[in-house]
């Protein structure tokens, strides 16, 4: 597990990154002695509020969703507390995972 803070990043912003990051990876072929293998990650996003007192609690909350992602099946993303209308899903094998995915 890693962390990126994101200075002067709305919720859109950090949504929007933590996407382009997902299908970033899972688009980049990891080259091993075995040969080429497919990576997916799974994303955690929180967004910095007043009533994260220590700081601990962003990091609690982005650490939930964390959770929530992999529960979800991986290669997705989840929030915290940004108040989006959409998150990704999980991108099956045969779609584009360049392409950002959107829920209504």
């Amino acid at each position: 597990e890693f962390a990126v803070l994101c200075r002067s990043t709305d919720a859109a912003g950090a949504m929007f990154l933590a996407e382009r990051l997902r299908g970033a990876v899972a688009i980049q072929p990891l080259t091993v002695s075995a040969g080429a293998l497919r990576a997916t990650i799974s994303v955690g996003v929180a967004v910095l509020r007043p009533l994260h007192q220590p700081l601990s609690a962003l990091v609690g909350h982005a650490q939930q969703a964390l959770q929530q992602a992999r529960q979800a099946g991986g290669n997705c993303i989840r929030s915290a507390n940004v108040e989006l209308a959409w998150m990704s899903s999980p991108a099956p094998a045969t779609d584009d995972p360049a392409q950002p995915k959107r829920e209504p």
